[in-house]
């Protein structure tokens, strides 16, 4: 085993070791005590080997979502070095190569792999060659902006409109209008989805946001309801937070400034009606994690190929559901806490959902 990883360590390839003690020079990155796991975008796409190995994968707090942070270090190939202990509560061998296998867009085969028993269990080390595709759209900053509405909060429509526009007066971005057009509209160049052909009565939710992802015309891609405006820095957020992303959350807020819950779980691990989980610990995924439907963010050709369900209608936890298949495919939904929105006009309900501290996580 030490033969194999020496040789590798011996080739003339960009390096990063995921921890603080690398046994040999290189760059390092202290991904345990990174908020959220997101490291600086510019250590994104950038490194031929990212070496796991100081701390096994499997004793992160969630594996998942730091493992999803490793894959995002890749350019178009590259190894990945990994130890692990094959049989943990939340962890196991076979888990792990079904996140790896079934992630989207990427082409993960195995090079090498070996394995020995220590007092504590069997810890393995495996060699796996990473690739690749749609590598641009991770690189690109332009977005498209899309919000849904029936036509009955016109003026926040304009708002949420305004908000884009007033961070953007070039005029770069796209503002996508799945409703009705109305003059408020007029004076932020917006495009409006065909509600002629896709928005019969009774239309679902899912199928209008799937309407949304086919027509966008830019690679980052947010969906909100009619209730949002953006605040200040969202664009900014963004560039500081990296666009190599699939689906995320920001922050949200009532007008008031407290807390609206964005980055959210279910407290079951199926998919049944549950109490709301507010998650506050972005470091944590449960087993029903998701992003708020009233305001995601996604890579636009993930979406595409990652839908929502075109049967849900509205309240139908549409938002849930589709989390979950991006979770299944291997991109667990991330938290970007550098960009924010306010719902405006959102009467405060009763708490309807605890804290992810008060709970365990599932996965």
């Amino acid at each position: 085993m030490k033969n194999r990883l020496l040789e590798l360590i011996k080739r003339p390839l960009r390096h990063i070791w995921i921890g603080q003690h690398p046994p040999f020079e290189m760059p390092t990155v202290d991904l345990e005590n990174a908020t959220a796991f997101r490291v600086s975008p510019a250590l994104h796409q950038a490194w031929d080997v990212v070496w796991v190995y100081e701390r096994f994968i499997s004793d992160f707090d969630s594996w998942k979502l730091a493992l999803d942070e490793c894959l995002r270090l890749f350019g178009d190939s590259g190894l990945l070095v990994l130890r692990y202990k094959t049989r943990r509560a939340s962890f196991s061998n076979f888990g792990l190569k079904n996140f790896l296998f079934r992630r989207h867009g990427y082409s993960i085969e195995m090079v090498w792999e070996d394995g020995v028993d220590t007092d504590t269990g069997f810890v393995a080390t495996s060699i796996m060659r990473v690739r690749r595709s749609d590598l641009q759209s991770y690189r690109s900053a332009p977005w498209t902006m899309a919000i849904v509405t029936q036509g009955t909060r016109v003026a926040n429509v304009a708002r949420f409109c305004k908000s884009v526009r007033d961070q953007d007066p070039e005029g770069q971005h796209e503002i996508l209008v799945h409703g009705n057009p109305d003059p408020s509209y007029d004076p932020y160049d917006v495009r409006y989805v065909d509600t002629v052909a896709e928005t019969p009565e009774g239309v679902t939710l899912g199928r209008k946001k799937n309407t949304i992802a086919r027509a966008a015309r830019h690679p980052n891609l947010l969906i909100a309801h009619d209730r949002y405006v953006l605040d200040q820095g969202f664009f900014e957020g963004f560039e500081q937070f990296g666009y190599d992303f699939d689906l995320c959350a920001i922050q949200q807020t009532y007008e008031d400034g407290e807390p609206y819950p964005s980055y959210c779980a279910l407290n079951a691990t199926s998919l049944v009606w549950a109490p709301t989980v507010h998650c506050e610990n972005y470091n944590l995924l449960h087993a029903n994690q998701y992003v708020n439907g009233g305001l995601m963010v996604f890579k636009t050709h993930t979406l595409r190929a990652n839908q929502f369900n075109d049967l849900l209608y509205w309240n139908q936890a549409e938002d849930v559901e589709v989390s979950r298949v991006f979770i299944d495919a291997g991109m667990p939904p991330r938290m970007n806490y550098l960009s924010s929105a306010t719902t405006v006009g959102t009467p405060k309900a009763p708490t309807q959902w605890s804290l992810d501290r008060d709970i365990d996580p599932f996965s």
